[in-house]
């Protein structure tokens, strides 16, 4: 054994003498740490973080110096050093961070997952075939990796055992051709140095998992096991899923069986089954409830691709789904800053916003389109709520948005903060019940966010019942989280559909094919359609020229779908402006701002011509462009080089908000599925929530199982032997005293000489002598073993 002290990745110094033991261990998604004592005089080298690696044989240990504690009376200085995969905690997965059906190995392709270029990933052939589906949020890559694996049932990492940054991802138990036996240690023989000691633990088995979905206020599921449940071939036979009870969250009688489309089923409750450890508790039921607040289903618009969710990323968007159902924690966290970007763009203080948040968060838990029990059927009379604070009955604000034009759920986030606008203006819904405080005083109130908590709750809401003891301090945990994130909150110009000049007012976009009555708003033309793809004039599929088309018709123009002409190509757009008649609506200038229409010629990157909406200047010659059909069949911003622009044209002053103006009998324009964050859940992404959800059970099912371990210690191991493989005991089992074991126990642990190697423990005297103590475990995939010998 010796050492290395590097900086910059270089060595600087290389020794052999240590003056304590030292000791490190591996275990499966663990990472080691070791402390070593040295010479004081060692102190000039190490500090700062500096690292050191430690050579034992083939095998390398590179960690980096944690600490030092130095004795100047003994002269030494003892070294706290972690294992280089730490530095996996040292930085964070993007916010909001979705992966929607990727493979493993996919996730980890780039920097949003993986820690740097610098690690290798090995992926396993199982680890390559298993499917992700999950949207990571501040969580660090190493926490993030650790749960990737623990959305499976039987993917694990481990840190490779000869190279610096290696981390092995896989399903592991490899069948090593080594054998602990007491014969003499050769190349396939580790030999038994000391008796081996036996550790049985059964204090935390669990195998009946109760699944469901957390809401804040009430425990009702927002998803269920029930597609799998329904389809007997998802289902791992070892792990069936059975129904236990139909007694849960039934005080109102909903129907629920009438909307096969909605995730939630309250009336049932179902569980999982561990069905090799109910063989090994000797047919003895231990019920555990697992909540997955975090896997909701979720849908993205570019399928089998992952992004840093880019709609939900936008701080003023809000995440409305199309069915009742209750948000993720990641979709919550969204609105509550597109809630606060609005509110503080009407003038409210974070701490009012905070306070009635803390409400929002029991009544909705922040979803804007939520009936209350989610019944779609509501009746006013049975006085029923919807919305953020559950206006009751609902009719209250279904009927208020739709005066108000918001006839589009995924407007509803915004309108409903207009609408506490409007009450707060009017003072509408506010009864001060002995507080001193008016609702516009509220509203500008800096006082204690759990004071005003309770004021809102009582002056506004008026429930049948005091939340005051879970309200009060909700509010305090919603304001720390917004000052947290203060500078990420909708700003008043990007608050969702508000702007500086008009706070209470949705810009709105005329479908009336009238010449000077449409409005041309780009920002929002961009909002509504990145992601859309759109065949405008049923010609070609999605084809660029159709995004110009669709101004035309947002404009007004009568026959915005007419053919150009010539070859039909975007660049006649240009050449053909004036016998088109686009002089009505645009007129052509020399620089370009957000809004207007590039048309490029036919060469360079755009070899059959294109036309796109400028959007800002990208550098060195490139250009951002809005459009169609650039890279991609759907709405999407890319940088174009600029040299072959043939011209931009701009729609005319009269066409903009403050130029033109509509006439009052438009019909209001609804933004394009997808649009403003949101898009419906299918029937796929449910059932794809649910796999997901099954599978994390089953592998939370595995690891509570009761352990039978075997800790043998030998001298030297193979250099190749890793933490996940297996290797064969040759050892008298009857020192074990199998006949205290149940049968099913017995007949598991006598069935064949295969143990997985689930720890490894080495150990170094300072002299060099090295032992290693291995645990061997036989429960972590024992349902294929123990049907094989069936």
């Amino acid at each position: 054994m010796w050492f290395e002290i590097l900086e910059n990745g270089q060595p600087v110094k290389r020794f052999k003498h240590i003056l304590s033991e030292l000791s490190y261990g591996y275990g499966m998604m663990d990472v080691p740490e070791t402390e070593i004592t040295f010479p004081i005089d060692y102190l000039q080298w190490l500090g700062n973080r500096k690292q050191v690696r430690i050579h034992l044989g083939k095998r390398r240990f590179l960690g980096f110096v944690d600490g030092i504690d130095t004795d100047t009376t003994e002269g030494t200085i003892k070294v706290k050093i972690a294992h280089i995969a730490r530095e996996w905690r040292f930085r964070q997965v993007p916010t909001n961070h979705a992966v929607k059906k990727l493979t493993m190995d996919r996730v980890y392709e780039d920097g949003k997952m993986c820690y740097s270029s610098a690690w290798t990933l090995g992926f396993d052939e199982a680890a390559k075939k298993q499917v992700i589906d999950y949207v990571y949020s501040r969580q660090n890559k190493l926490d993030a990796l650790t749960k990737t694996c623990e959305l499976t049932q039987d993917i694990w990492w481990r840190i490779g055992a000869n190279d610096d940054r290696k981390l092995e991802i896989g399903k592991f138990g490899e069948r090593k051709p080594y054998t602990i036996s007491l014969r003499p240690e050769t190349d396939r023989n580790m030999r038994i140095i000391e008796e081996p000691t036996i550790n049985e633990d059964y204090s935390n088995v669990i195998n009946m998992a109760t699944v469901y979905g957390m809401k804040s206020d009430s425990g009702a599921s927002s998803m269920s096991l029930r597609e799998v449940y329904d389809d007997k071939k998802l289902q791992n036979s070892n792990f069936p899923v059975v129904i236990i009870s139909s007694e849960i969250n039934n005080e109102r009688e909903y129907g629920y069986e009438q909307f096969k489309a909605l995730a939630p089923n309250n009336e049932l409750e179902y569980s999982v089954i561990d069905t090799e450890s109910v063989a090994n508790e000797s047919g003895l039921f231990i019920e555990e409830t697992f909540s997955f607040e975090d896997m909701s289903p979720f849908s993205l618009k570019e399928e089998d691709q992952y992004k840093s969710s880019g709609s939900l990323g936008d701080a003023g968007k809000w995440a409305i789904p199309q069915n009742q159902r209750y948000l993720t924690q990641a979709e919550k966290e969204q609105n509550m800053k597109a809630f606060a970007g609005a509110m503080l763009a009407l003038g409210a203080t974070l701490q009012c916003i905070a306070a009635i948040g803390a409400n929002i968060e029991r009544e909705s838990g922040w979803n804007p389109n939520l009936f209350q029990g989610l019944n779609v059927n509501a009746n006013p009379i049975n006085q029923e709520g919807f919305g953020l604070v559950q206006w009751t009955p609902y009719t209250n604000i279904t009927n208020w948005m739709a005066a108000k034009g918001y006839t589009d759920y995924r407007t509803y986030g915004n309108a409903q903060v207009e609408k506490l606008h409007e009450e707060m203006q009017t003072g509408q819904q506010w009864i001060d019940v002995g507080y001193g405080m008016s609702f516009s005083q509220f509203w500008t109130s800096k006082a204690d966010p759990s004071y005003l908590a309770i004021v809102f709750e009582r002056n506004y809401e008026r429930g049948l019942y005091d939340h005051a003891a879970t309200t009060g301090p909700k509010a305090i945990e919603v304001y720390n989280w917004l000052k947290e994130h203060e500078s990420e909150l909708g700003k008043p110009g990007n608050a969702g559909t508000y702007d500086d000049e008009h706070k209470e007012k949705i810009v709105k976009l005329s479908k009336r094919y009238s010449r000077t009555n449409g409005i041309w708003d780009p920002q929002h033309f961009i909002d509504v359609y990145n992601g859309k793809s759109v065949d405008q004039d049923g010609v070609a599929g999605y084809q660029c020229v159709d995004t110009f088309k669709l101004a035309l018709a947002i404009l007004g123009d009568p026959d915005a779908n007419r053919a150009l002409g010539g070859d039909g190509y975007a660049h006649q757009i240009w050449y053909q402006f004036d016998s088109l008649g686009y002089g009505a609506y645009f007129e052509k200038v020399s620089s370009p701002q957000l809004g207007d229409f590039a048309i490029f010629a036919a060469s360079g990157e755009t070899p059959a011509s294109h036309v796109a909406m400028y959007v800002s200047d990208a550098g060195g010659g490139r250009t951002n462009f809005f459009g169609q059909n650039q890279g991609a069949s759907y709405h999407n911003t890319v940088d174009l080089p600029t040299s072959n622009v043939l011209g931009y044209l701009r729609v005319k002053p009269e066409f903009w908000e403050n130029g033109g103006g509509n006439t009052g009998d438009e019909q209001d324009y609804t933004p394009a599925e997808g649009g403003n964050g949101t898009a419906a859940i299918s029937d796929e992404d449910r059932l794809l929530a649910a796999k997901t959800v099954y599978e994390a059970t089953i592998k939370k099912l595995i690891n509570a199982r009761r352990t039978f371990e075997v800790h043998v210690k030998v001298g030297n191991i193979p250099d190749d032997l890793n933490v996940g493989d297996m290797v064969q005991l040759g050892y008298n089992l009857d020192v074990m005293k199998l006949e205290n074991c149940s049968k099913h126990q017995k007949k598991v642990l006598t069935m064949d000489r295969w143990w997985y190697v689930t720890a490894m423990q080495c150990t170094v005297d300072p002299d060099g002598t090295t032992t290693w103590e291995l645990t061997l475990d036989k429960y972590l995939r024992l349902e294929r073993e123990v049907q094989k010998q069936e």
